[in-house]
């Protein structure tokens, strides 16, 4: 019997993979071991038993060594011998501790002086917890001992008790922040006071930021501005239904010489107009007329009485939005002068936005002149409603300038091809892939598979291939080495996973997606991390390869259910 247990360890050693480790493993997963373990066991479905004796039998060991273990059938507990004592890992316990039958919980009188000591991995938490009361005092905790205390809420809070909080407090009345004392009152930032409360009631702002106001600000005793103007210029802005000098009893001024005044929203300049009003002065450049942009619903010159310009000979001028110019057209309105490039006819002009010209269509409409050139530029150019051709219509071609011309269709289509660079002209209009390539030839796929069927196809032969695919020459593959998670691609042929600085998956495609795929994978590294794979991969029809942790390398294939270790 005892030659036949050896025999039995002897054949587990032989059938382990022998490489330059020397422990064993026993279960799952013999190619997956623990580095630091001399004698692994690995099993989801079975435990390991100790041997079983009576009290007296473990007693009658002779000389046991310091770690040895039994399970006493008498005392139905595990003991190890320690030091020069059996000891039962089911003892009584002790010092806060109470003992249920096999569980052991914290609980109880203390014995003695009682440390728990946490890290900052390894945390105390405390589950359960009642509702307190507002009669509970606070814990505290003595900074030197690291004693627990109590000490009421009144005693840590001071005063009455109440305090203001950083994200604010839940009041039931009116409440109050600042000093009971004849002092100032100060808000920091940064280690600097920036807002200070006098004890008399003043407020003083100080450093360099801006004071801004969301709400209106209401000055019932007058603005008093101590080191500079209240102006509107240097860069203002006015919005909402604005009123400047509405009585218009005097020259009103907006912006000076060196500045830029906006003014938005509804605005209302001089509306008496009982004196003259000027935007701008004569070292600004905000006249009406010069580089002026208009904006919004406007209305010029309505009535058509006397010409209106808008612009001049040395200023370009933009008008935007809904704009309607003379829509009476009892006079000639102009658009730019003599000097200026914006007449419709002639010069280069861009137009923007939807523009309709000659809508009713009762007169032809010309766009250009026979002495100039009229560009249409854009990203797209969409011509819509073109009426139905016919076979005799002429097709329309683009020179390499970007003219615009006209050609035959018989010009185009009807006429000699010449096929070259492994294309063969069959007929008049039908050319095909074969012949001789005459340079470097390039098939984009544009999203679509590439197909080849019919035959056998051949890559560096000068004969007919025999085989579905032959190669006569070398061939290059794909190559990608890994240091981490990695999902495998289409892309990918030989991956080489290197392990060194931890533990790796590489993820396969699934294998119903991609049938018939072949990748040559291992690890690289002579470390003991793994290199696990997801899914396992299939050695024989029972077992199965779910990580490696020695160097190691496979070629596996696809048969669209599972993927199979095909070579070692």
């Amino acid at each position: 019997m005892r030659f036949s247990v050896i025999m039995a360890v002897v054949s587990i050693i032989a059938t382990q993979r022998i490489t330059a480790q020397t422990d064993v493993k026993i279960g799952n997963n013999p190619g997956n071991k623990t580095a630091s373990a001399v004698l692994e066991l690995e099993s989801t479905t079975k435990g390991f038993l100790l041997p079983r004796m009576t009290a007296a039998q473990m007693n009658a060991i002779s000389s046991p060594a310091n770690g040895l273990a039994v399970y006493n059938t008498d005392q139905q507990c595990t003991f190890i011998y320690r030091g020069t004592a059996w000891a039962s890992l089911c003892d009584s316990a002790t010092n806060g501790l109470t003992k249920s039958g096999s569980v052991i919980s914290l609980g109880g009188a203390l014995t003695g002086a009682t440390t728990i000591t946490t890290t900052g991995t390894n945390t105390l938490a405390v589950s359960g917890l009642q509702g307190g009361a507002a009669t509970d005092s606070i814990m505290t905790l003595d900074a030197t001992t690291g004693v627990l205390k109590r000490r009421t809420v009144a005693d840590v809070l001071t005063g009455s008790g109440n305090v203001w909080l950083i994200g604010g407090n839940t009041l039931t009345g009116t409440g109050t922040i600042g000093s009971n004392s004849n002092h100032d009152f100060g808000i920091e930032t940064n280690g600097t006071t920036r807002l200070t409360f006098s004890n008399a009631g003043a407020i003083t702002q100080s450093g360099t930021g801006q004071v801004t106001f969301t709400g209106n600000v209401d000055a019932t005793n007058g603005l008093d501005v101590t080191t500079g103007q209240l102006t509107a210029n240097a860069g203002s802005t006015l919005t909402g239904v604005t009123n400047i000098n509405a009585t218009g009893s005097s020259g009103t001024n907006i912006g000076n010489a060196s500045t830029t005044t906006t003014v938005l929203g509804a605005t209302n300049i001089n509306t008496t107009g009982t004196s003259a009003t000027s935007i701008g002065n004569a070292s600004s450049s905000v006249a009406v007329a010069g580089t002026t942009s208009v904006t919004g619903a406007t209305t010029i010159n309505t009535t058509g009485t006397a010409g209106t310009t808008i612009g001049n000979a040395s200023s370009t001028t933009a008008i935007t939005g809904a704009t309607n110019i003379n829509t009476t057209g009892a006079a000639t309105t102009t658009i730019g002068n003599s000097g200026a490039a914006a007449v419709i006819a002639g010069s280069t002009v861009g137009v923007t936005g939807v523009t309709n010209i000659n809508t009713t269509g009762t007169a032809t409409t010309n766009i250009g002149n026979a002495t100039s050139t009229v560009n249409i530029v854009g990203n797209d150019l969409n011509v819509t409603g073109l009426q139905s051709g016919a076979s005799t219509d002429s097709i329309m071609t683009v020179t390499g300038a970007g003219d615009v011309r006209r050609r035959t269709v018989a010009d185009v289509v009807g006429g000699s091809i010449t096929a070259d660079n492994g294309l063969t002209k069959n007929t008049a209009t039908n050319v095909q892939l074969g012949g001789t390539l005459l340079q470097t030839t390039s098939i984009a796929q544009a999203g679509f598979d590439f197909k080849l069927s019919g035959g056998n196809v051949a890559i560096g032969s000068s004969t007919a291939p025999t085989s579905t695919m032959q190669l006569t020459g070398s061939m290059g593959v794909s190559y990608r080495k890994v240091t981490g998670n990695t999902t495998l691609a289409a892309t990918d042929y030989v991956v080489l996973a290197n392990a060194t600085s931890g533990a790796i998956t590489l993820t396969l495609p699934t294998a119903s997606t991609c049938v018939g795929r072949i990748y040559y994978i291992g690890k690289s590294d002579e470390g003991t991390n793994a290199v696990n794979f997801s899914p396992a991969i299939y050695l024989t029809e029972t077992t199965t390869i779910a990580s490696i942790n020695f160097a190691k390398k496979y070629k596996i294939v696809s048969d669209g259910t599972n993927w199979w270790i095909y070579s070692e």
